[in-house]
């Protein structure tokens, strides 16, 4: 015979802060530098599990995340090129006074770089790498690297478009996805292409409305 009581758990707690500024260089605003800090704090509060209600404990996590994301943007030769390259750092911290609980102390990292360029005779070229590291989890499989280096290049003909992509020419992108939240570790796996290439034919339909 099984007996379900309800226990009423309270003290869950969530704080969220985010400074973003934006700065503009040149005459004209060629040079752009944008900056994102934020804070994220939850507090999660559980019952431990045990073999009677009398020894039913209340416990809590706390989840701390600091992230820092900088962009940096600049169009040169009259705005037929452009460069932009970001960096960004995260730290996850989660405790909990429970003996069972693994803490975690840890830190994702990377960058991004991309480059468009306006070639004559209406082509354009876009190149763009990311890369992320992952450090101080506490599973091996969590600790990694990751990149991912896509091109893409476009002809206009009046008003065709075609355009080649060309997705993960590193073929390094993982179909497993891990989180650590506050009260889990969840691991994700996904049906994804890999390193592949894809052709688009594009039509633009603009029409003009008639004169009253």
């Amino acid at each position: 015979m099984n007996t379900i009581k309800a226990v009423n758990v309270e003290g869950n707690m969530h704080f969220y802060s985010n400074l973003q500024s934006q700065f503009y260089l040149g005459n004209r605003r060629e040079s752009e530098i944008n900056n994102q800090l934020a804070l994220n704090i939850q507090k999660s509060m559980s019952m431990q599990t045990a073999e009677s209600f009398d020894d039913l404990r209340l416990y809590q996590v706390r989840n701390t995340r600091i992230s820092e994301n900088i962009t940096f943007r600049q169009h040169l030769l009259k705005n037929t090129l452009m460069l932009s390259g970001a960096l960004h750092v995260n730290y996850n911290r989660a405790i909990s006074p429970l003996e069972s609980f693994e803490r975690i102390s840890a830190w994702d990292y990377g960058f991004n770089a991309e480059v468009e360029v306006s070639l004559p005779k209406r082509f354009e070229i876009e190149s763009s790498l990311m890369g992320i590291s992952r450090r101080g989890y506490n599973y091996a499989q969590m600790n990694d690297n990751e990149y991912l280096w896509n091109i893409t290049a476009k002809k206009h003909v009046k008003d065709w478009t075609l355009q080649l992509d060309v997705f993960d020419l590193l073929n390094q992108r993982k179909s497993v996805q891990y989180q650590v939240s506050s009260t889990a570790r969840t691991e994700t796996f996904r049906n994804t292409l890999r390193r592949y290439a894809m052709l688009h034919v594009i039509w633009k339909i603009n029409k003009k409305p008639k004169k009253a």
